[in-house]
């Protein structure tokens, strides 16, 4: 059975919430605007009317148009109102600033960067490209029409020359620069990883008549270098190859018209076609079908299928540019990959990226010695195997050896990177923008160019869709990108939309239509995710999520940081309103694998966000606070520690008494340990008690903390005095029951900690009736909190049963492979064998054990779980007189499941000293000793193990003990002393464990 998980948070009404700008309309205007050759810029909030100014030029070349209206947009978010205000503003001549933003000249890189400062936003190299795009687009102008000047001739309008140019007037036929052949020169030196496709492609080439070939994928893919590699098969088999451009409907009419001429169609038959009074598809499929030789033919870079499609139809219906032909194959590449699109004489076949070593073998290809090839695989998976991106770090390594970056790199910083880890590290500094650097500078400035490069490919997507009236896909894109680069739960975005209209304010259709298109333009994937697995009873649950390359995410990321800062606030709280969602989830065990997927979307958000959006960083520590609740009831200890560091981290530019930051700096102070938790503790209490008093919430809590770091560091009575102030607080407000148990069961654990066994037993009953007059339903962590409780007053039964509860609610939440339920079984096993039914314990431990090794998804991918196993196990053999038993299964484990592991990892530390344990207990000091000197020898060859060296000291000092070396204990035993001066608890435990060793070894001394 499947199904779809609902998350089941309710809606969030957010009537006082700050409702943020339309972003629609205010960062896509553009591309509605360029549609028209009119400058509609809406006002912004606080001024009446926007930029007025005089209309952009409509007969100024495309490029020229597309920099002009991106500038009036800047300005016009930026307040200016006019061309004398922009000019006094940035000390420009208005006729300058009237031209860049009219599109009559091409402004110069410096006017575009100094209108750039003025508006605050960085002049970056996606605008760079922009302003060489159109000075290049003025220079095609001004030259066109020296050539129509110097000729004298005349040319009607609206005829295009066998070069391509379209003429609007007077003027001479240009010599013919238009070019089918297929561009074999962008051939890589090989191509990698593409055997089975083009394998494919060969037999449909070979066997004519078949349908038409569209690859289909993200912008980078290798698309064009796939269907290159395929024209050079066909060309070395003696077919004719025609390679022509769908880039706009122009680029594809005149490549369809040089076609024509080379199947020998007649002049006057191209003319008659060509003027509109004749079908000129129909012309050249004629020709294409009674060709005598067979040929291919490439549609390049169709993106917008409209543009192939005859009037009136569509590109799928064989009446347009693109048919099938007995006499040939057409193959198309494009970002479109639907097959309703393409139509059924078509055949759909997705290029996606490489392997990872088949994206090591095309670093290497283009970079040459580089490093190892362990290096570029780790750097092929850094770049997500996009072949575009492989070409680029490649070229760029290679030109650091041909002189690039010789004086010092980009930034100032050092010399230049010239291997795949210095690339992988520089990658890590820079992000994407590195990439580019790979593109050599100068040439065309055109479409060819840009889409070789990560910065601009996936914004001629985005660009496409605005054109189509969504331009809701580029906000959805960026807002996207303010989260992790993992599976997206669809239901999240839904919920969103749904409860926050204001993030699509033309409805939710409009958010619906633009996420399909992005899936077929490949910028987003739809993929069904499995969080709930019973293998018993074949019980699944899916999360249907979008995911998106990195690279993808990262270049919209970098578009967000260098929007005007309007706009960013405004996306960045749009974003906000998303992750708001995530809030809503429930942190009880049938969520909990929801919550895996979400963690790392709350983490990247947390550490994206910019800090001077208070409102918006508040938003998403908020959504991170809940997440660590679920991190603390599932025990994931390690990830629990990581966001709440990230928590304090990020909150420290708020208000120190900021209500949040005192939630974080509470669950901070449960993960330090000893002296330091108490004084942080005790810090936050008094600064709480003084700012909100005793009885407020806030206060109480940070007390119960400060009780809690007090038991831990062995001051039981002071813990008890806070405890119960806590607990009579909390008696005295309205509804408090889950934090009521929390006190409550710390207050029984530091009565039995004292030795009151009446007073422990009073209070325990009293927490079982406070855990029963709970809210509705049973809750895992409460019920966590009480049984250590229960177990710690020896009421047994009564703590054997929440464990009971407990594990039965984690299988019904099919999650027995987390943290929690390990711990619960080892818990349950204690319980029993204190109950005097230590068989049924090891049972229990060794069924578990048995599972879990049989498990495929737990061997080798969760050591410590497999670890922690079988300790709980050696402490019931050690008590069961099984000694040996469990020397053998420990030595079993060591050379088995951990041998491939370094011989300092913390795994193999701690089963060391679980057998040096072992054989202390059977008498054998001197193995024990032996086993010691190995793990020493270890350790002193590495740093920063993560093993704390007071505990082999420990063991080093029961060793010397266990011989009868008492004076070399007490020293050992001193060291360690002072190696956990930190920590009273620690201290006063190893004082006392040492004190039988000191006597004896001060009566020999005295003898």
């Amino acid at each position: 059975m499947s199904g779809r998980v609902r998350f089941g948070h309710p809606g969030v009404s957010g009537d006082d919430a700050r409702r943020p700008r339309t972003l629609v309309g205010e960062e896509h205007g553009v591309e509605e605007r360029m549609k028209t050759g009119r400058d509609k810029a809406a006002p912004t909030a606080g001024r009446s009317a926007g930029l007025a100014l005089a209309s952009v030029d409509p007969d100024a070349p495309e490029e020229m148009r597309k920099l002009a209206l991106r500038l009036r947009q800047l300005l016009d978010s930026a307040g200016f109102t006019g061309v004398r205000e922009i000019a006094s503003a940035c000390d420009l001549g208005r006729t300058t600033v009237s031209d860049a933003l009219s599109g009559t000249r091409a402004p110069t890189w410096p006017t575009v960067a100094t209108l750039l400062r003025l508006c605050r936003v960085a002049p970056d190299s996606a605008w760079k490209l922009d302003q060489e795009a159109a000075k290049s687009a003025e220079q095609d102008r001004k030259s066109n029409r020296r050539t129509v000047r110097s000729s004298g001739g005349t040319m009607r309008a609206g005829t295009t020359t066998d070069s391509g140019t379209t003429h609007h007037g007077h003027g001479a036929v240009l010599p013919g620069t238009f070019s089918v052949r297929a561009p074999y020169g962008e051939l890589p030196p090989r191509v990698r990883g593409r055997d089975t496709l083009l394998a494919a492609l060969e037999r449909e080439l070979i066997r004519r008549s078949g349908p038409v070939q569209v690859l289909h994928g993200l912008g980078g893919s290798g698309k064009t270098t796939v269907a290159l590699q395929l024209a050079r098969f066909a060309h070395d088999r003696n077919y004719r190859v025609y390679w022509v451009s769908a880039s706009t409907r122009d680029s594809l009419a005149t490549g369809m018209r040089q076609v024509a001429r080379e199947l020998r169609v007649s002049e006057q038959e191209v003319e008659v076609a060509w003027s509109g009074r004749a079908s000129a598809t129909d012309l050249v499929w004629r020709a294409l079908d009674d060709a005598d030789q067979p040929w291919l033919l490439v549609v390049d870079n169709a993106d917008e299928p409209s543009v192939a499609a005859a009037d009136g139809g569509t590109v799928g219906d064989s009446t347009g540019w693109i048919r099938s032909s007995p006499a040939g194959l057409t193959l198309v590449t494009t970002r479109t990959g639907s097959s309703l699109v393409w139509g059924s004489e078509a055949e759909c076949r997705s290029v996606d990226v490489l392997a990872p070593d088949d994206g090591a073998a095309v670093l290497v290809d283009f970079a040459g010695d580089a490093g190892s090839l362990a290096d570029a695989r780790a750097l092929s998976q850094r770049l997500g195997g996009l072949p575009l991106a492989l070409r680029l770090a490649g070229s760029y390594l290679a030109r650091t050896r041909r002189g690039f970056g010789l004086l010092s790199r980009p930034d100032g910083e050092g010399g230049p990177v010239q291997d795949f880890v210095g690339y992988g590290l520089e990658l890590e500094r820079l992000g994407a923008e590195l990439l580019d650097r790979g593109e050599p500078d100068g040439g065309s400035a055109g479409e060819r160019r840009l889409r070789r490069l990560v910065s601009r490919t996936w914004e001629m997507s985005l660009d496409l869709l605005a054109g189509q009236g969504l331009p809701e896909a580029r906000v959805l894109m960026r807002l996207l990108s303010c989260f992790g680069h993992a599976p997206f739960p669809v239901e999240v975005l839904g919920r969103a939309v749904e409860n926050r209209p204001e993030l699509f304010p033309e409805g939710a259709e409009r958010c619906e239509a633009a996420l399909e298109a992005l899936v077929d333009l490949s910028l987003l994937t739809v993929e069904d995710v499995t969080v709930m697995v019973d293998h018993a009873a074949s019980v699944h649950g899916v999360v249907p999520c979008l995911t998106a390359h990195p690279l993808v995410l990262q270049t919209n990321a970098q578009q967000m940081r260098t929007a005007p800062e309007g706009m960013r606030a405004d996306l960045w709280r749009n974003a906000s309103l998303i992750a708001e969602q995530l809030s809503q989830v429930s942190d009880a065990p049938d969520m909990w694998k929801v919550w895996q997927l979400l963690v790392p979307h709350i983490t990247a958000g947390i550490t994206a966000v910019p800090r001077q959006y208070e409102e918006t960083l508040v938003t998403f520590l908020g959504v991170g606070l809940a997440a660590q609740h679920y991190t603390a009831s599932s025990n994931n200890h390690d990830l629990h520690k990581e966001l709440v560091a990230l928590l304090v981290e990020s909150s420290r530019t708020l208000p120190r008494g900021h209500l949040l930051r005192v939630a974080i700096r509470r669950a901070h102070n449960q993960t330090l340990k000893g002296s330091e938790q108490v004084r942080a503790a005790c810090e936050l209490f008094e600064e709480l008690h003084e700012q909100l008093g005793l009885d407020h919430l806030e206060t109480i809590l940070a007390r119960l903390g400060w009780a809690r770091a007090l038991l831990a560091c062995g001051d039981p009575s002071e813990a008890e005095r806070e405890l119960r102030a806590a607990v009579d607080a909390m008696l005295r407000m309205p509804h408090v029951p889950g934090h009521l148990v929390v006190a409550q069961a710390d207050l029984v654990k530091t009565l039995a900690a004292q030795g009151k066994p009446e007073e422990t037993a009073d209070e325990a009953r009293i927490l079982l009736t406070t855990l029963s007059a709970g809210e509705a339903g049973f809750n895992v962590a409460l019920a966590h909190h009480a049984a250590h409780a229960l177990d710690s007053a020896a009421l047994l039964p009564e703590a054997e049963e929440l464990y009971r509860r407990i594990l039965a609610a984690l299988e019904e939440a099919a999650e027995k492979r987390s943290p929690l339920y390990r711990d619960m079984v080892r818990h349950l096993a204690k319980n029993l064998v204190r109950q005097g039914r230590s068989r049924e314990g090891m049972d229990l431990l060794g069924e578990f054990l048995a599972q879990h090794r049989a498990d495929p998804h737990s061997v080798g991918a969760h050591v410590t779980a497999l670890v922690s196993l079988y300790h709980a196990r050696v402490d019931l053999q050690i008590e069961l007189g099984e000694a040996d038993r469990a020397e053998a299964e420990l030595r079993a484990l060591l050379y088995g499941d951990l041998d491939g592991l370094d011989s300092a990892a913390p795994a193999v530390v701690q089963t060391r000293h679980a057998l040096v344990r072992v054989l202390l207990t059977l008498d054998r000091p001197d193995a024990a000793e032996h086993e010691l000197d190995v793990l020493d020898a270890a350790l002193a060859s590495r740093a920063n193990t993560g093993a704390p060296l007071w505990t082999s000291r420990l063991w080093r000092a029961r060793c010397h003990c266990a011989r009868g070396r008492c004076a070399d204990a007490v020293t050992v035993y001193d060291e360690v002393i002072g190696d956990v001066s930190d920590d009273p608890a620690l201290v006063r435990a190893v004082t006392e464990e040492s004190a039988e060793c000191r006597l004896v070894a001060r009566g020999g001394a005295g003898a």
